[in-house]
């Protein structure tokens, strides 16, 4: 069954089969499917699309392996937030659902905690099922057949390469950035962990980050070679590796006719080096200089020198802050 892209359209809540919910789906939908990472992901991108500008649906869909997990860090750590009624949608049907079309899509594979952030569990959502060991881009392929305008894919280290190969054996495909820990870093949740209210573009880390790309094209044709991804090692918070796919979502162009070449591969090591700034949200412009200091600071990046070398298409407005620009 197709879920047409209209305002009859229907999502399956997670974790009730039978109950269906109906949504109006906008012409580009923002999709998040996986596991302990995409859940930190749907928050962060649910924070970002507030604002004008940022090419993300400000509802977008959770096609997430554990409904009760997500809800969890929704509500812990970004604000008592929540997924919108008529937003969920069991993961194995993502591959069926006219959703992709034009849409962009950020698929988790990365290798999922457990234990629900914060030990809360509300009473809907579906359990996790065992993963399988194979890597599966089924959704990838459905994205490309659906003509989706961006797919972003978030792997352990270990599984770039293997991507790469896997990808090539698809029948289709919709231009990729893959995005990874560098070789030797592996991914951990940060604990107690809690996103401040920032309405702005430029996004907040936990440590800092280096990045470099992983994937040289040919010059003569299509494909590329993957290339090793140097680092000292150490661990990645999970929620600054989320944070690297929201910023390249708003900073990097999706289609050919942007200039997004058909696979980029970012990887990514932690840094001791950060870029502190204000909290800026509506409470801080409005509020006096004593107010503004009391909100304190946050680490973020310079997300245009950061991301230079994978073709920055966007960037802050310097004169206003809730806007993005073209480079």
């Amino acid at each position: 069954m197709l879920f047409p892209v209209c305002a009859a359209s229907v999502l399956l809540r997670a974790g009730a089969p039978n109950m269906q919910i109906s949504s109006p789906l906008s012409l580009s939908e923002t999709v998040v499917s996986g596991g302990t990472t995409a859940n930190v992901l749907y928050g962060k991108i649910q924070r970002a699309a507030q604002l004008p500008t940022t090419r993300l649906s400000a509802t977008p869909i959770a096609a997430v392996d554990n409904g009760r997990a997500l809800s969890s860090v929704l509500w812990g750590s970004f604000a008592m937030s929540d997924v919108p009624a008529g937003m969920w949608m069991e993961p194995e049907r993502l591959t069926k659902t006219a959703a992709l079309q034009g849409g962009v899509v950020f698929l988790d594979k990365t290798i999922t905690e457990d234990k629900p952030a914060f030990g809360i569990s509300l009473p809907f959502g579906k359990k996790k099922e065992p993963a399988s060991s194979a890597l599966d881009l089924s959704v990838l392929e459905a994205a490309g057949a659906r003509g989706a305008s961006h797919v972003f894919v978030l792997l352990e280290a270990s599984a770039v390469s293997e991507c790469v190969d896997a990808m090539g054996r698809l029948s289709t495909c919709p231009p990729t950035t893959l995005i990874a820990p560098c070789d030797g870093v592996t991914l951990a949740s940060t604990k107690g962990w809690v996103q401040k209210t920032l309405q702005d573009h430029e996004g907040v880390l936990v440590g800092g980050l280096t990045v470099q790309s992983g994937y040289v094209p040919n010059e003569d044709g299509p494909g590329g070679t993957v290339v090793p991804a140097a680092s000292a090692g150490g661990v990645m918070p999970r929620e600054d590796l989320a944070e690297l796919a929201v910023q390249c979502a708003l900073r990097l162009s999706y289609t050919a006719e942007e200039g997004a070449p058909p696979l980029r591969i970012v990887r990514a090591a932690p840094s001791s080096s950060t870029v502190e700034r204000p909290v800026v949200n509506y409470d801080t412009i409005l509020g006096g200089p004593k107010f503004r200091k009391a909100q304190g600071t946050v680490d973020s990046a310079d997300w245009g020198e950061l991301l230079a070398p994978f073709g920055v298409i966007k960037k802050s407005d310097p004169g206003d802050w809730r806007l993005l620009i073209d480079a």
